[in-house]
Order: structure tokens, then sequence, then C-alpha cells
């Protein structure tokens, strides 16, 4: 009698374990979530978006079972990214994008954002390497290397620059 009764409390226990704690106290399943969230960007956004990292976005903080956290990427442009916080049963119900108290532009407006960032980006990094120069973009700075042609070319002009005689 003592065995049954252990197995009968180990068995929920295993059972939570090895499958999502959110889906326990009635959260969405991944595949329903990725369902919903591809409907909802096919709807509300101009540009072929696609995701990809769809993780549950469930903490302490939040104790929303619903919440999921995904990287968006343009299909035409995959180096337009933005990372994406939302609730999907909101987003299924109501046709809501409820991010938490992180963001409140909408999917369009982030990726404008982004995507602005992007051609800002390319149009210093694309004249820089024309001439030798290469820029990596990170979050907060930016790392440049030269090509050693570059330097060396670089510093004999400046050279025949101090050498040429002025004359007033």
């Amino acid at each position: 009698m003592k065995n049954i009764i252990y197995i009968a409390i180990l068995i929920p226990i295993i059972v939570g374990c090895f499958s999502s704690c959110a889906r326990l106290f009635g959260g969405m399943s991944k595949n329903k979530a990725a369902k919903t969230l591809s409907q909802y960007l096919e709807q509300h956004t101009q540009q072929q978006l696609g995701f990809t990292n769809l993780t549950r976005f469930w903490n302490e903080g939040n104790m929303n079972p619903n919440m999921f956290n995904v990287e968006i990427f343009d299909e035409k442009t995959p180096e337009i990214r933005f990372g994406l916080h939302f609730d999907a049963k909101l987003m299924k119900e109501q046709d809501s994008l409820y991010q938490g108290s992180f963001q409140t532009l909408s999917i369009q407006e982030q990726y404008e954002e982004v995507e602005t960032d992007y051609r800002i980006k390319q149009s210093i990094t694309v004249p820089l390497k024309n001439n030798g120069i290469i820029i990596d973009f990170d979050y907060y700075d930016a790392q440049l290397q030269f090509e050693r042609d570059y330097l060396k070319n670089c510093v004999s002009r400046k050279y025949r620059g101090l050498q040429t005689p002025i004359f007033f």
C-alpha cells in the first residue's frame, strides 16, 4: 500500500519535470505560439518577416506562462534582426501585441527602427571597406581593422606631404 502511494506521488512529479511546467499551468504550447506569431506577422507587417529562437519567457518576474521570446528577421535581408517578447494567448485571442512592460512599439515600428539603424551602419561600412578599412559594429562600440596596404599608403602619403616645401 505504501508503494502505491509513493508511485502515485512520484508520477505527477516526473510528468512535471519532463514536460514544460508552464503547460501544466495553462500555458500555450510552442507550436501554437509559432503558428500564432506567423499569422500575426503576415497580417500586421508590410515585409516578409520570419522568426527563429522561439523560447518561453517564463520566469519569476512575469509569472506568465504564455510569454515567449523570439528573434524576428527580414527574410530578404537577414542582417536586419530584433528581439521580441510577446504574450501568445493575447495575440491569438485579442489580436494584440502585448509585450509586458518591455516595449510599446508595434512590430512594424520596431522593424523600421532596426532597418534605419542597419541602413546607417551600411552607409558607413561600405565606403570604409572600399578604402581598405573594415568596421565591425557591436552593441556599444565599433572596431576598425586596417588592411596592411592601406596603412602603408597612408603613411607614405603623409611622409611625402611633409617633404613638399610650402611657399607663400
